[in-house]
């Protein structure tokens, strides 16, 4: 009788998932256990001493970690795991040692070690291989000590390699994927790997763009390579809150539902921050309560200092609602910022009847039907037709006199093209198309919007609203005013102001959620701006875990997605030398481009309508009729006559704002301007002299 292999000589191939079956139900029989396989921390501890250092050194999230892994059932898909840890938090550790437990247990034997690069993914199977070689794994499963770590050559550059793999004699073997470059051969043989690791995918400067490519390979070619079977491991901090991570924790991925989850674990909770000094002699003291003795109070104060309190924050402490260092808008806080539909209406209209949270069927505007129909609404738009171009478009209203709030700036609006975050079906934009969906919006709002504005250089896009979108039946010809390029600068300043809060006043539209101390009050803070967005994309609840006041995030652009998107990471770049620049970086940065514009025309009109204010609107509404005019010569002549009525106004308001007029017109006198100054009856409003210009 041929005596079966010993169950520690597992094969890989064909046999290997009979094997795994003899074992689990051999392991399943307590007389047929390891004493040693029933603790997971006396195991890891006795396996892999350099790294596992002693019984009383694995937190709670740890050992969840690890009764998951011990608990993985052979034949059934176990629930994804997300292992949401701090940085130092053993989070790579412990992902390089899954492999060489799930096959020592006789659970798992192939698998897919998955990063953001080839390189670290490579770089992690090297690792594992020290990992393997500096064990005491081969006093109890032999052929898992002799781990090699083989080159896999591309075929299309001469002695150049695609990516690594790990194998072993007892039948471990793991292939690393970068998410960068396109891996063939994720199967040996008819085998699909049975185990999945996510580790190290994300990078703090990803755009959208690189992290929307990231969810898709996943979607379409990492996941679905799993067996039937297959376990995923997904390790990581949250990075920022558009990172994969917090887009797969909350749903926008659409990838890993009914997930389980470990954390977000912090380093330190209860955090207190001091500091002393200035300069390079400031000092950061911590207190608090660590959550891993490995990483006590000194080291974490140590880090702190090390890497700064920005990135402490954020990669630590998983504040990723921080802003950014040189944050442009570093009070933006959308606890405070951002209001519900729901809540705007509790002030400025009727109740409604409230959508459920999270709800991708109803939305702000198409759920909603009308915004206030008192008050001044405004378009601003950046010109764009590409992914990394897009056009983006903004409206914002302000309250008429003699309203709640005319202090205040709200944004009601957001329409971007491409769709942000981007789809991965092609996506036709043009500008007369664009147009279209802005009407269209609007009507469906019942809005009259005062003026718009286009960025200087899309010359093209305002031609294609004034000239050729009122040929189709159903729309308008929209004049749309330059944006002018003094305005950036002054519109961050004028942000800066109207996001500063004032704490000794309520809220005017939140409470403090459910579960908060506080609960029913009015959450403390007033600032002058809001982003107004769709139910279910902006309410503020409580996180118990963290005891912290949170938001929910943007689905689309009903939410303010592009926007609230470009809020946080807008900031000033530094220099090789830490010099910080004059001008916000040039990067994804079409909606601050649309709102510094919209922000400078409209916030010294706040409170009250100036006789500045009642001219541009007279103007704009001029403008309006004219873009209207069928005849293309009288629309451009109706076009020339308001812009000379604007000249003559702002010259009575302000004699030296006249220098435009000189640079594009001439020395003008008053008797000049007399015979270009507009008549009251619109048919007759060209003057004479138009006739042989």
């Amino acid at each position: 009788m041929t005596k079966p292999p010993h169950h520690d000589e597992l094969p890989f191939g064909p046999d290997a998932a009979k094997w795994q079956q003899t074992r689990q139900r051999k392991r399943d029989q307590a007389a047929g256990q390891s004493p040693l396989e029933q603790d997971h921390r006396q195991w890891l501890t006795t396996m892999f001493p350099a790294h596992f250092r002693g019984l009383d050194e694995f937190a709670p999230h740890h050992d969840e970690y690890w009764s998951h892994v011990w608990q993985l059932p052979l034949k059934e898909k176990p629930q994804p795991f997300l292992a949401i840890w701090n940085r130092k938090g053993m989070k790579s550790t412990s992902a390089e040692a899954t492999g060489p437990v799930l096959s020592a247990l006789g659970k798992r034997c192939f698998g897919l070690y998955v990063s953001g690069t080839q390189d670290k993914a490579d770089a992690h199977l090297d690792t594992i291989k020290d990992m393997l070689l500096e064990s005491k794994l081969g006093d109890h499963y032999p052929k898992l000590a002799r781990p090699e770590v083989k080159r896999i050559a591309t075929r299309t550059q001469m002695g150049a390699w695609n990516h690594a793999e790990l194998e072993t004699d007892a039948g471990l073997a793991m292939i690393a994927v970068g998410l960068n470059r396109s891996v063939r051969g994720l199967r040996r043989g008819s085998q699909r790997p049975d185990f999945i690791i996510l580790d190290d995918i994300e990078d703090e400067n990803d755009s959208m763009l690189v992290i929307q490519h990231k969810i898709n390979r996943l979607k379409s070619g990492i996941l679905p390579a799993g067996d039937q079977n297959c376990a995923v491991f997904f390790v990581q901090n949250l990075i920022h809150r558009d990172s994969v991570i917090s887009q797969v924790l909350d749903g926008r991925a659409e990838i890993l539902l009914g997930h389980k989850k470990s954390g977000p674990i912090p380093a330190v909770r209860d955090q207190k921050i001091s500091w002393s000094g200035a300069g390079a002699s400031k000092r950061y003291y911590l207190s608090g309560t660590p959550t891993w003795v490995g990483f006590n109070l000194s080291a974490c104060e140590a880090e702190l200092n090390m890497v700064g309190l920005s990135a402490w924050q954020r990669e630590y402490q998983h504040k990723v609602e921080t802003p950014y260092r040189g944050a442009v808008y570093p009070a933006f806080d959308e606890r405070y910022h951002v209001v519900t539909y729901s809540e705007f209406r509790r002030v400025y209209g009727p109740p409604r009847p409230k959508v459920p949270p999270r709800s991708r069927l109803s939305t702000q505007h198409s759920a909603l039907s009308t915004l206030p129909q008192r008050g001044f609404y405004n378009f601003s738009i950046d010109a764009g037709t590409t992914l990394g171009h897009p056009g983006v478009g903004l409206w914002n209203w302000r309250p008429a006199e003699g309203m709640p709030h005319s202090d205040c700036l709200f944004f009601v609006g957001e329409i971007c093209r491409p769709r942000f975050p981007p789809g991965k079906e092609l996506e036709i934009v043009s500008p007369l198309r664009l147009g279209k969906e802005i009407q269209d919006k609007e009507r469906k709002w019942g809005i009259k919007v005062q003026w718009r504005q286009g960025s200087h250089e899309g010359a093209l896009l305002r031609n294609s609203f004034g000239q050729d979108l009122g040929e189709f039946p159903g729309y308008e010809y929209m004049h749309v005013d330059p944006i002018r390029t003094g305005d950036g600068a002054k519109g961050i300043a004028a942000i800066q102001d109207l996001l500063e809060c004032d704490p000794d006043l309520a809220h005017p539209f939140r409470l403090y959620p459910e579960g908060h101390p506080e609960a029913g009050q009015p959450l403390m803070g007033r600032p002058s701006f809001y982003l107004v967005v769709a139910d279910g994309q902006g309410e503020l609840y409580y996180d118990a875990g963290t005891a912290e006041l949170k938001v929910r995030p943007a689905l689309d652009e009903d939410g303010f997605s592009r926007t609230r998107y470009e809020f946080p990471k807008y900031r000033y770049p530094e220099d090789a030398g830490g010099a910080e620049a004059s001008k916000p970086l040039k990067l994804e940065d079409d909606a601050m481009d649309a709102m510094k514009a919209a922000v400078a025309r409209s916030k010294p009109y706040l409170q009250r309508l100036t006789n500045e204010e009642r001219i541009q609107m007279e103007y704009h509404a001029g403008m309006q009729r004219a873009a209207e005019e069928a005849d293309p010569a009288r629309r451009t002549a109706l076009a020339m006559s308001e812009l000379y009525w604007l000249k003559r106004k702002e010259r009575e308001e302000k004699q030296s704002d006249w220098g435009w007029g000189h640079e594009f017109f001439g020395d003008l006198d008053d008797d000049d301007l007399d015979r270009l100054d507009r008549l009251h009856d619109p048919e007759n409003k060209v003057p004479n002299w138009w006739d042989g210009f």
